[in-house]
């Protein structure tokens, strides 16, 4: 065989993963802020029967904002 690949099939061989640069994992404290967020947009009436009002991810970007940033001095 040419080029010393061992897949017969061509492409990755088995159980080698691409790896997405793209991803990442949230942290705890992440997770938590944002289920708040969620939570407290749904006892404002924020969701509806489809699914949340528009500019929801804007209030929750904004909650981040508030729990992660700290003001520079």
């Amino acid at each position: 065989m040419e080029g010393g690949n061992n897949n017969p099939g061509g492409g990755r061989a088995v159980g080698a993963r691409k790896t997405d640069k793209t991803r990442r994992i949230w942290s705890t404290r992440e997770e938590q802020v944002l289920m708040a967020a969620l939570k407290d947009l749904v006892a404002h009436g924020w969701k509806s029967d489809n699914g949340f009002r528009t500019a929801y991810l804007v209030r929750c970007e904004n909650a981040m904002k508030v729990a992660f940033l700290t003001p520079i001095c």
